[in-house]
């Protein structure tokens, strides 16, 4: 029997699941418009795909991925800090693909198109409460990663009330989108 803290990791994967499928119909529904040329629509793609991978915007300022013992990393730095962010292969292969096709873009301004589409998503998807740390701490919930606050990957997400009040979010609005 689960206590009242503990992480259900199926909800976890249907909320997760749920999101995933609005950022695919989203997605879908931009790639059918007039408006969004190709450019657009790969940005589209990498908002969606760094959301669902719970990474933040600014990510395309500096970064890097690494693979580590089949396991693979976008680490960020900046001056004061360094970030690690787990990832998988398809999202991290993506990802690398998507940013190499907008290198058109500035990174300021890539950063700008993809926080614009994300918000854009968000009001679609009736979803605006969620953020970033909130996506990364419900994907590693969802993979059965979600655990110990001394593991390095751990450092970017939400606490544990914090990802369950996400969990109840999500299906509430899944719940009454059904």
């Amino acid at each position: 029997m689960k206590t009242p803290m503990e992480i259900d990791q199926d909800q976890a994967r249907r909320a997760y699941e749920y999101v995933h499928t609005k950022a695919e119909e989203f997605v879908r529904s931009k790639m059918g418009s007039e408006n969004c040329k190709e450019a657009c629509q790969d940005a589209v793609k990498l908002a969606m795909r760094v959301f669902l991978a719970g990474l933040p915007c600014s990510i395309v300022d500096n970064y890097r991925i690494e693979e580590r013992m089949g396991t693979y990393v976008l680490v960020r730095e900046t001056p004061k800090h360094k970030m690690e962010y787990l990832l998988s292969k398809e999202e991290a292969e993506e990802i690398q693909e998507l940013l190499a096709r907008l290198g058109i873009y500035s990174r300021g301004t890539l950063k700008r198109v993809l926080e614009k589409r994300v918000d854009e998503f968000l009001r679609w998807a009736s979803l605006s409460g969620l953020t970033f740390a909130d996506m990364y701490a419900l994907k590693l919930a969802s993979r059965g990663l979600y655990g110990p606050a001394d593991n390095p990957y751990m450092r970017y997400t939400v606490g544990k009330t914090r990802l369950m009040l996400a969990i109840k979010y999500v299906l509430a609005v899944a719940s009454r989108k059904a």
